[in-house]
């Protein structure tokens, strides 16, 4: 059909749009995540599972295979088995078999969107205290590293070019000072 072809692509620009950004993405989570909530919460760098939270990509229940494009790019996020459990069983998982899959990054003891969303809170502000630019570019190296066409020499040059930026003297300087 036609929709969901065009819903496809949305979802793959918006997906591509937060894998390929520089900035970290936390998804909070405490119920459901299920079909394209489940493939927004992958396309996040973390994902925090509150107590009730559960996961599923129920596409072979209505008789179809999930977009391809995107489950090339989730697929080796998750374990081998918790791949079959959702993609062939239609099974939903719960937190801790997700945390266990490496659907889920965080657990929190909480339940409830409150808790899932102080937790992710938490996270992206101790991400935030990191130096921005050496987070972009490992957070580049992470999604390139195990593609066709990796250059370990480009990556090189851009850890040069870390290593003599004033990110790194400032971070240096703050972790000297912390020791203190």
């Amino acid at each position: 059909d036609g929709s969901d072809e065009e819903f496809d692509a949305a979802m793959s620009g918006l997906t591509g749009l937060l894998r390929q950004s520089p900035v970290i993405s936390f998804a909070a989570i405490h119920g459901a995540c299920v079909g394209a909530g489940f493939d927004l919460a992958m396309a996040c760098d973390f994902r925090v599972a509150a107590p009730g939270a559960v996961f599923a990509l129920p596409a072979v229940r209505m008789g179809i295979l999930y977009n391809p494009q995107r489950l090339a790019q989730i697929l080796p996020m998750l374990g081998r088995a918790a791949a079959a459990r959702l993609l062939l069983l239609g099974e939903r998982l719960d937190r801790d078999a997700a945390a266990a899959g490496g659907i889920v990054t965080h657990v929190c003891d909480r339940p409830g969107q409150e808790a899932a969303t102080e937790a992710a809170l938490d996270l992206a502000a101790a991400a935030a205290a990191l130096p921005a630019r050496a987070q972009g570019v490992t957070k580049a190296f992470l999604m390139a590293s195990g593609a066709p066409g990796f250059d370990a020499a480009d990556w090189q040059a851009r850890r040069r070019e870390l290593l003599a930026s004033q990110e790194r003297r400032e971070a240096l300087r703050q972790a000297r000072e912390s020791k203190k």
